[in-house]
């Protein structure tokens, strides 16, 4: 099978979006089908981290240069962004393709403004200013190559509106991955007269699409109830082939638990694992735990205070992907933090596979409904709670067990079906009932 694949993400650019569709593109090509990809140029991770390995021949690969509709903006809020409430830099607040992150960084008078902004220019996001490229890199690769279906990841969802206009030029079907919802995005970034004109959109665009690709059931449901296409479940695994061997070598026989990502502002509050240590009592001195962080490190350095478990508690800066990798498989226990909120259940973050490839017991401290938290019970790979007594309770028989000879690893058979090289063979799978459909896109 031929396949055109489209994503503003890509490796090397190391973002989230880009670890699922570079993964995706490589466990489709070793089933034995042959790609072209067309991605974003530029650095467009939040930190212009190009570290992520392409994993695809090269050749196969196309970089379309784009125009950010949010330079203006990004280099108003710039400045700014560069300080902190200390004098510190932001690395983070202004490098992504769009500034909507940065506007509390103005002041008050300009929020507004700086959020009409987004709302009147970024239709349907950030990336509009890739959208023609993004149809004309593809119409050029499909003149020497022609795909038997075009996938196209997003957000941004400027990529499923170029993939639509491309399918229905170069007169073949294509398929919609929705990482997350569109017009009810539950972080929607712009004013709400806006959700209106993102559901027409979103409506208009996946209408001319022969089938839907989600990442979690509950997201799914969502899509069937609104899109008559037919809608597939392919969560984003992990790729054993990534990890490193575990080094113990610093292992001083307390308990180490290890968090790396972010928690984005605190939507992802790590509080019931903190209060939880301080009901440890004189039994936190036997587990030593390190986040990795890519947030603002002075407000997780609060949380931590606030809970007066700062000697168990280490924050260090966030470390490379390979190297995240080699603190995950090295740990005791491997700490997750999700949203408390119902309007998240159905959301798997990516991080949860990515510990389950690990094979070390995650603690997540998640609402009990979360799909993620279900998983985790239900797969026997670890615990998930919010109640601080629970998590302590939890942690003191971890501590048990690693004193009387460590806690095990999670048994490589119980994940295979998490992992990428599973999923990509799901997702070829509904590709090939698509081909098979003969499905062709209706004009838009």
């Amino acid at each position: 099978m031929r396949i055109l694949y489209l994503s503003f993400f890509f490796p090397p650019n190391n973002t989230v979006g880009a670890v699922r569709v570079g993964k995706n593109a490589k466990y489709l090509a070793e089933l034995g089908n042959e790609l072209r990809v067309i991605a974003a140029d530029g650095a467009v991770s939040e930190r212009g981290d190009r570290s992520l390995p392409v994993e695809v021949p090269p050749e196969w690969v196309t970089y379309t240069p784009w125009w950010q509709v949010n330079a203006i903006g990004k280099s108003l809020t710039a400045g700014r962004a560069r300080r902190d409430s200390s004098g510190a830099p932001n690395e983070g607040a202004a490098k992504g393709p769009a500034f909507n992150n940065s506007i509390d960084v103005l002041p008050a008078w300009l929020r507004g403004a700086g959020q009409l902004y987004l709302s009147v220019t970024n239709i349907p996001d950030a990336a509009v200013g890739w959208r023609r490229a993004a149809v004309r890199a593809a119409v050029r690769v499909c003149e020497r190559w022609r795909p038997d279906v075009i996938y196209a990841s997003g957000g941004p969802w400027s990529g499923l509106m170029a993939a639509a206009t491309a399918a229905r030029r170069i007169g073949v079907p294509w398929v919609a991955e929705l990482r997350d919802p569109w017009a009810e995005n539950h972080l929607y970034p712009f004013m709400g007269w806006r959700r209106v004109v993102d559901r027409w959109l979103e409506r208009r665009t996946l209408s001319t699409a022969a089938g839907l690709v989600t990442v979690s059931e509950p997201m799914a449901q969502g899509l069937r109830r609104n899109h008559a296409q037919p809608v597939r479940v392919v969560l984003t695994g992990f790729d054993r082939a990534d990890y490193p061997p575990p080094d113990r070598t610093d292992d001083d026989g307390r308990l180490h638990v290890v968090y790396t990502g972010q928690f984005y502002g605190g939507r992802c509050d790590p509080t019931p694992f903190f209060e939880a240590i301080g009901r440890l009592g004189s039994d936190a001195a036997k587990m030593r735990v390190t986040l990795f962080v890519r947030d603002d490190i002075p407000s997780i350095q609060r949380m931590v205070d606030r809970a007066g478990v700062g000697e168990t508690v280490s924050i260090r800066e966030p470390v490379a992907y390979s190297e995240a990798l080699r603190q995950q498989v090295s740990a005791d226990v491997l700490l997750l933090a999700l949203q408390d909120s119902a309007a998240f259940d159905g959301v798997y973050t990516g991080k949860v596979f990515e510990y389950i490839g690990a094979g070390r017991p995650i603690l997540a401290v998640a609402r009990d409904t979360n799909v993620a938290a279900e998983l985790i019970r239900s797969a026997g790979l670890g615990f998930a709670s919010m109640d601080p007594a629970a998590i302590a309770e939890w942690l003191s028989e971890a501590m048990r067990r690693k004193v009387a000879g460590g806690l095990p690893a999670i048994d490589p058979g119980l994940v295979e079906p998490y992992s990428r090289l599973a999923q990509a063979r799901v997702l070829e799978g509904f590709l090939k009932e698509i081909v098979g459909s003969s499905r062709t896109p209706p004009c838009a």
